[in-house]
């Protein structure tokens, strides 16, 4: 049908074109020309059926109504309550401080010859750090568990190995008021002495002993209040207030202000 058609239109055209005594225009010819209608025969080309398309689901990326599963950052394990300073026996010191997530400067002094510094990394409940080719863990404890009696009341400390290295946190502060009568030198027999004098900070106090002929040695000490302790030759001694008559010498019998470490055998005296 289509093909009748445009012929019929192609030959009209043509015949305009060609008839030199038409004052009709090519174009106004082309739109008289009779529509011609056709029924459709038996070629004429059956209609199409389209089916409808079913919608395809959109990718989980592509639906903006889905939001994607991005793993939470990490959250930083908290600091508080490890850093700042910790206190072992005779000037033993641990001291811990921020270096960015997750990490630790730790400060170490333990033993009296050497000092060292370590990075540390936080865990939830430790801190490991490499000291000298091992792994060392720092955990949470308390005095009983350091290994120095001294130590033994304390509660808020940190472990290295039980029974062999643990730090604690400093006890209440004493009042310079309460330390007063403590402080200064304590004069023994044939010119021993004792000599008390304030730590660095807190309860600490620094010792000079000379409690032999032959030689003297600096302490470090702890005051409670009620006595002084500190760590000699492998032992803890503990210093209290007394009378001459319990230093066991005849020529301090007669003092009433005195320190005494060992009854019946080591005193000190005020002049």
């Amino acid at each position: 049908m289509r093909l009748i058609t445009l012929s019929l239109m192609c030959g009209v055209a043509s015949l305009a074109a060609c008839n030199p005594g038409s004052d009709q225009p090519v174009a106004n010819a082309i739109d008289a020309v009779p529509t011609v209608t056709m029924s459709a025969g038996p070629m004429a080309t059956p209609p199409v059926t389209v089916e409808p398309i079913s919608a395809v689901p959109a990718s989980p990326a592509a639906d903006p109504s889905r939001h994607s599963t991005v793993p939470a950052a990490s959250t930083p394990v908290s600091l508080r309550g490890w850093t700042g300073d910790w206190f072992g026996p005779e000037g033993l010191l641990l001291r811990i401080q921020a270096d960015g997530p997750g990490r630790v400067r730790i400060n170490l002094k333990d033993s009296l010859d050497s000092s060292a510094q370590y990075v540390g990394h936080v865990n939830s409940d430790s801190i490991s750090f490499e000291r000298r080719g091992t792994t060392e863990t720092l955990r949470r404890g308390v005095g009983s568990e350091t290994g120095f009696s001294f130590l033994r009341s304390r509660q808020d400390c940190l472990i290295v190995r039980t029974n062999q290295e643990g730090y604690c946190r400093r006890g209440a502060t004493q009042s310079s008021s309460t330390l007063t009568p403590w402080l200064g030198r304590w004069q023994g027999p044939e010119g021993l002495f004792m000599d008390v004098q304030p730590g660095t900070s807190g309860n600490q106090v620094r010792l000079t002993v000379k409690d032999n002929l032959d030689s003297q040695d600096r302490y470090a000490g702890r005051f409670d209040g009620s006595a002084i302790r500190f760590e000699r030759r492998g032992r803890t001694e503990t210093i209290r207030r007394g009378a001459g008559s319990e230093t066991g010498f005849s020529a301090l019998r007669s003092r009433h202000d005195c320190l005494i470490v060992v009854s019946g055998r080591e005193g000190y005296c005020r002049p």
